[in-house]
This record gives C-alpha cells, sequence and structure tokens, in this order.
C-alpha cells in the first residue's frame, strides 16, 4: 500500500521509534535548559562578571550574555528547528560530491581535523519546488592538535565515498520521512537495495529489518 505519490507508509514500529526521539528531545532540551538555568542563578556573575560602578551598557551586555548562555540547550538538541520537518517526495536531478573539512573531539580530549566530503543531491520536489540534501557525510581523520599524524582510519560511523556515490543517479524517486535523517529510495528494479531511513544502511532487497539498526524496512 503507498500514498497516492507512492511514498510506502511508515510501519508502526517506525512510528514509535519516531515519537520517542522527539519526546527524548524534548525532555532532554527541558533539562538542559533547567540546569543552564540553575547555573545562571548560582555562578552567573562569576561567568559574566562585570566591573563595579560599571555603566548601564555593561548591564546590557551582561544580560545579553545570559539570553546567549541560555539558548545553548536548544542549539545542543535541535529544538525547536529540528522538529520543524515534514515529508515529502521527489525525483533526484543531480548528484554532486562537495569538499570541506571538519572538527571533532577524540579521546583524551584530542581536537582532530578531518577532510569531509558530502554527497549533495538537487531533488525536484512533487510541488515543483527545487532542493539541496545532503544524502551523505564522510571522512578521514588529518591531524590532532598536538600535530601528529593520526591514521587515516575512518571516523565512526562514517566510510569512503566512494563506498556511496552510487547510492543516488539522476532520475531516483526519494521520499523524505518526517523525523528521519535518511531518504528512502523508491525501487526501480527486483534486484534494487533498501535503503534504511534510520541510519542510512544499504540492505538487500529481501530482507524485513536493516542489518546494521535492525529496525523495520520499508
Amino acid at each position: 500500500m503507498t500514498t497516492k505519490n507512492n511514498r510506502p507508509p511508515l510501519p508502526r514500529s517506525l512510528q514509535k521509534k519516531r515519537k520517542m526521539n522527539i519526546i527524548i528531545r524534548i525532555a532532554l532540551c527541558c533539562l538542559l535548559f533547567a540546569l543552564f538555568l540553575v547555573i545562571v542563578i548560582m555562578w552567573g556573575e562569576r561567568i559574566f562578571p562585570m566591573p563595579r560602578f560599571s555603566p548601564k551598557s555593561f548591564v546590557a551586555v551582561q544580560i545579553s550574555c545570559y539570553i546567549l548562555f541560555m539558548t545553548l540547550p536548544f542549539l545542543i538538541t535541535g529544538v525547536p528547528m529540528k522538529l520543524i520537518d515534514s515529508s515529502w517526495s521527489g525525483i533526484v536531478s543531480n548528484v554532486e560530491v562537495k569538499q570541506s573539512v571538519g572538527t571533532y573531539w577524540r579521546t583524551l580530549g584530542r581536537f582532530n581535523v578531518y577532510d569531509k566530503q558530502a554527497l549533495i543531491l538537487t531533488i525536484k520536489k512533487d510541488d515543483g519546488k527545487s532542493a539541496k540534501h545532503t544524502a551523505t557525510s564522510v571522512g578521514e581523520a588529518l591531524k590532532n592538535t598536538m600535530g601528529i599524524l593520526s591514521a587515516k582510519t575512518d571516523l565512526p560511523n562514517q566510510g569512503k565515498i566512494t563506498d556511496h556515490i552510487n547510492d543516488f543517479k539522476a532520475g531516483d524517486r526519494v521520499h523524505k520521512y518526517y523525523g528521519f535523517k535518511y531518504l528512502y529510495i523508491a525501487p526501480s528494479a527486483e534486484g534494487d537495495q533498501k535503503r534504511c531511513i534510520v541510519c542510512g544502511h544499504n540492505n538487500d532487497n529481501q530482507r524485513a529489518k536493516c542489518l546494521n539498526c535492525y529496525c523495520d524496512l520499508l
């Protein structure tokens, strides 16, 4: 059974997973907001000290610092921006690889830079609008802050861009589901693989559950 735009219905298990993810994200945001509020109340003056006999302009700066500090829980959890999502369908019109530089933290507090590559799709939606979508982002570590070259090992849950370059091609029909990061590719042939919308792993067409995260496949 599919909808009028040929988007397969979401299994009940994935609907529950999406609902639970939203609840966890909102709960985490509320907890972080409460924690940050306590920090501001208890140690705000120490974190953002204001000089004695300072003019009113310093008070405005201090209040601005408090406001910016209190926005961190929303930036960390992505609430509400990541919850403002929608389901849509469209046709891939172009596939390109974009090169950039990313950073991440490793063990022992080491700060690493890595060569980041992203698979960017240009999609013409059913409503006539065109949109850019990052389908996959991969990279390899370059070096840490101590200047020691690290091994050319893939980042966690990543791979080489060549492992994903053939995941999409122009003309593919794709579906985006609210609350899930990865696109679903409508199969065009019997041998096509099933792409998990939870983790993005490609599975054999005969599988009912993802080999990587064991979630139900569409």
